[in-house]
């Protein structure tokens, strides 16, 4: 009868004297931590570092720690709150951005403590395996797991240690200047850039005007073709023109005179397409030798009038918390998100001077050399704003306060007395005045009349009116006819202090008007009787609709001396403060108030409140900190608003000032496209008399080869490129790279580059980080663009990539073989012991 592994009688042991088919336990004698290894401190150690609960103390805090470091933590809060649950406040925050650390993410996954668990782990690894576990067929796959765990940490360790990351703009194309008897000279192609040229004939101009990048051409042999077409803006000592430039067809460069056309077309040019063809404009590729590597900073510095930054990296900058030596160093500061109070930190980071040790653009010099740079102050997301402070020296009123509209909304007032532009309100309806005596408070609320004169025209009727605000307010609402001519008309309002954008202030008056035939329109009458124009009420689409005014009616105006609704009167006793407000009944109102005191009521819904008034105020420009609600996500996160305070010592002079962070330092302001870094570096003055430019930004290196954009792709959804981001599936770059052919420089074949598509050459791989989409102007002086004038390349190496990836390929091999082929062997196995012990078992029962 064959026996079961269950018998009682069935054992795995053979018989004396004979080798055991295979081994009864692969785990040593308990110790320690589960086994031993004999006395002796080599022991313990030994048995310390091949314990399996180590390994998972191990695991759980490396756990721990990337969840802390990637997902952050959450906890609840009695102060702003991110979420709730069971009414219970919670926030989120993230801990490696706290002060104490002030850490990206790529930092926080290269500390010592991080490298010290992966160090143990490995350590873990490697003693376990190699004491615990057996090399052979069945434990294959534990140790290739292990071996593959091993070889990833190796490979991370060579890609972390090695890691260079960052990024790059390469604009399109460069505008060639070719000027008689001087230099060929450049400027980038991007909207808005120029330059001037001195000669002994006069000055030359040259500004891009506008870039289509997608110029269709009309001439017959390449109709149907687009090319990249830039027009400059060109203004020599004898005319001034528009030139147009194509990429890749130079013979179609033409000029263009405004308000006559194309040269070639005007009879005095004879056929000639340029209007001077002794100057020289062309179209070239804009080459990047630089990039500028990710969550660094670098202070640039370079003489005034130099072109070359000097860079001297910054160790320790900090990222996400505000640093301050004193809070009165910004404008009164929100809270932050966790509802604490702005509070002053001082910081002292000392700026190392360039040596040759660090990559430096060819031609630069420090001229901070022998000087001491500190960063003293660090502002996460700020604007440098103009205001007043107390302790003037000469009498400079100005008034502080809040005005509430009728809908709540409160918005800062900021009045100045002595001049004339700012002491009234954009509405002109609140004034604030400075009274030296009580007569000049008596006079500054005596407004005197304004004289309308009101006439038909040849020879008709005509009246004249003198009237003031208040007149307008207690007059009847019924029109008063002009005589017997037809016409009939009323002051429906008197605007005083109407701002204009050249930031003068007028005065008109609107009238309500009804013709002969029973026409009924406004007026609005001014001094200048050019600008008069009635609006007519004649269709819903032509509703307010300014025309010229009717002939038949002619109006002329003179202002008086405005006075606005509400005058706010302040000055040396008995004056004081008074607030001075025009009532319903044309009457006004006068009483004293003091800054602080709360709201005033003005009328029809609106209040004021004062808040300071300064009487000896100076203007002073601080840095006024952006509430955290009111901060642009991508803007936060890539620090375009930051601030870095730097104060400069040589030769017993010390300067401070606030620069901002500068996404590239270019060296030419013309590269500061909009959409690509601002262009706003500093200047200090030196005992010596020398003035330096200072400027904050990221560290940059020298690109191995350098690099040109051939041509920009967008691949669109069906219907094309609409100008909205959402219609694009994928944009691509087409690149060059600059390599040797023998010992003339050339250009590497083109190589197309996109999102997830990058491509390796010299060491580095590029792949696409961002690009130039269409932007219409923002703010005055910016001009419109088309897009596609430059791209984003992403930067970076990947030494230890191919480790990594054997080292995960080995570790999921050997997964599938603990997990596939393991059970297979010991199925074998097990069966051939079984098959022994039956075969053995016969023999005992022969005998």
């Amino acid at each position: 009868m064959e026996r079961q592994p269950n018998d009682p009688s069935f054992s795995t042991n053979p018989a004396p004297g004979s080798e055991p088919s295979t081994p009864t336990s692969d785990a040593p004698p308990k110790s320690l931590f589960g086994s031993s290894s004999g006395p002796g401190p080599l022991g313990l150690v030994l048995d310390f570092f091949s314990s399996v609960k180590l390994g998972l103390v191990l695991l759980t805090a490396l756990f721990v720690y990337c969840t802390i470091g990637s997902a952050g933590i959450v906890y609840p809060t009695r102060g702003p709150a991110d979420f709730s649950m069971l009414g219970i406040p919670f926030r989120h925050e993230m801990l490696r951005q706290w002060r104490v650390f002030e850490l990206t993410e790529f930092a926080w996954f290269h500390t010592w403590v991080f490298n010290l668990i992966i160090a143990l782990i490995c350590v873990n690894l490697t003693v376990t395996t190699l004491r615990r576990i057996r090399l052979n067929a069945v434990n294959a796959g534990v140790w290739m797991i292990h071996s593959g765990i091993i070889i990833l940490c190796v490979g991370s360790v060579i890609y972390f240690s090695l890691k260079v990351e960052g990024d790059a703009p390469v604009i399109r194309r460069r505008v060639t200047i070719s000027v008689p008897g001087l230099p060929v000279g450049s400027i980038p192609a991007l909207p808005g850039s120029g330059t001037s040229i001195t000669t002994p004939e006069g000055d030359y101009e040259f500004q891009v005007v506008s870039i289509d990048p997608r110029w269709e051409l009309r001439t017959d042999t390449d109709v149907g073709k687009t090319a990249y077409a830039v027009t400059v803006r060109v203004r020599t000592p004898q005319a001034e023109f528009m030139r147009q430039l194509l990429d890749g067809y130079p013979e179609y460069t033409e000029d263009v005179i405004q308000g006559k056309g194309r040269v070639k077309k005007l009879p005095e040019f004879e056929g000639r397409a340029l209007v001077d063809e002794s100057l020289a404009l062309g179209l070239d590729y804009q080459v990047q030798d630089t990039f500028w590597l990710k969550d660094t900073a670098s202070v640039y510095v370079r003489e005034a009038g130099e072109t070359a930054w000097a860079q001297r990296p910054v160790q320790g900058m900090p990222r996400y918390n505000d640093s301050v030596q004193d809070t009165s160093e910004v404008w009164p500061a929100p809270p932050d998100r966790s509802g604490r109070p702005f509070r002053a930190h001082p910081l002292s980071i000392m700026v190392p001077p360039a040596d040759a040790s660090l990559p430096q653009r060819p031609g630069a010099s420090d001229p901070l050399a022998n000087a001491l740079v500190r960063v003293t102050g660090f502002l996460r997301y700020a604007v440098v704003q103009r205001g007043f402070e107390p302790g003037g020296d000469t009498l400079f009123p100005v008034l502080e306060g809040t005005l509430t509209d009728q809908s709540g909304s409160a918005r800062s007032l900021q009045l100045i007395a002595l001049d004339p532009r700012l002491q009234s309100d954009a509405s002109g309806s609140i004034t604030f005045v400075w009274a030296a005596t009580a007569e000049e408070a008596t006079q500054a609320t005596a407004a005197s009349p304004c004289v309308l004169t009101i006439r038909v025209a040849e020879g008709g009727p005509a009246e004249t009116i003198s009237f003031t605000q208040a007149d307008v307010a207690a007059q009847s609402p019924e029109l008063k006819p002009l005589g017997e001519s037809g016409w009939s008309y009323r002051i429906r309002e008197l605007v005083e202090g109407l701002p204009l954008q050249t930031g003068e202030r007028i005065t008109l008056a609107i009238l309500d008007v009804k013709s002969p035939e029973g026409e009924s329109f406004t007026r609005w009458v001014f001094e200048d009787p050019v600008r008069n124009r009635d609006n007519r009420d004649t269709k819903p689409e032509e509703a307010h609709k300014p025309s010229l005014p009717d002939p038949r009616l002619l109006t002329e105006f003179e202002p008086g001396a405005s006075v606005g609704p509400v005058v706010i009167i302040a000055g040396p006793e008995p004056v004081g403060l008074r607030l001075s407000v025009l009532g319903p009944d044309g009457q006004r109102v006068e009483q004293s108030v003091q800054p602080g005191g709360g709201a005033i009521d003005l009328g029809g819904g609106r209040s004021l409140a004062i808040r300071r008034l300064l009487q000896n105020a100076q203007p002073v420009s601080k840095p006024m900190i952006i509430p955290w609600q009111q901060r642009d996500q991508d803007a936060d996160t890539a620090q375009l608003f930051a601030l870095v305070q730097v104060e400069v010592s040589a030769g017993g002079r010390v300067e401070r000032r606030w620069v901002p962070f500068h996404r590239y330092s270019f060296d030419d302001p013309n590269e500061a496209f909009a959409t690509l870094s601002r262009y706003e570096p500093a200047e200090f003055s030196l005992a010596d008399g020398r003035r330096v430019e200072l400027m904050i930004s990221r560290e940059s290196r020298p690109l191995p080869a350098p690099v040109i954009l051939d041509d920009f792709i967008l691949t669109t959804h069906i219907g094309g490129f609409t100008g909205r981001t959402s219609s694009i599936r994928d944009w691509t770059s087409v690149v060059r790279f600059r390599e040797k052919t023998g010992d003339e420089p050339a250009w590497s074949q083109p190589l197309s580059v996109s999102t997830n598509n990058p491509k390796e050459f010299a060491g580095l791989s590029y792949f696409q980080s961002f690009w130039d989409a269409p932007r219409a102007p923002r703010g005055p002086g910016e001009v419109a663009s088309a897009g596609l004038n430059f791209t984003g390349l992403g930067i970076g190496n990947r030494y230890g990539v191919m480790t990594q990836l054997a080292g995960s390929c080995i570790a999921v091999f050997g997964m599938f073989y603990a997990f596939y082929v393991k059970p297979i062997i010991k199925r074998r196995r097990r069966a051939a012991v079984l098959a022994e012990l039956d075969a053995h078992a016969s023999r005992r029962g022969a005998w």
